[in-house]
């Protein structure tokens, strides 16, 4: 199965929500992500690839407890990507 998932971290008129807070983005975009999991009956467990797109690289690695807590208690730890692409800053 391959199932790729995306999220946007924004409201549907593209104003970022927690434009300033990592770790909710963060927790908001692995809630969405569970949602869909559960909703076809699987877990993180299930999830093998993570890829992570940042506007920044360091601030992510300071909230990777979170994603701990997710994958953690389910003893797994998918392959994961971090990446910073130029054209991902949100501009006004």
């Amino acid at each position: 199965m391959d199932a790729r998932l995306t999220h946007d971290n924004a409201t549907a008129k593209s104003n970022p929500l927690h434009p300033q807070d990592m770790r909710k983005q963060i927790i908001r975009a692995l809630d969405s992500i569970e949602a869909v999991l559960e909703a076809a009956q699987m877990n993180f467990g299930n999830i093998i690839q993570l890829n992570i797109f940042t506007t920044d690289m360091d601030e992510p690695l300071q909230h990777f407890d979170v994603l701990g807590s997710r994958f953690g208690p389910l003893n797994v730890a998918p392959a994961m990507t971090l990446l910073e692409p130029p054209d991902l800053l949100f501009r006004n």
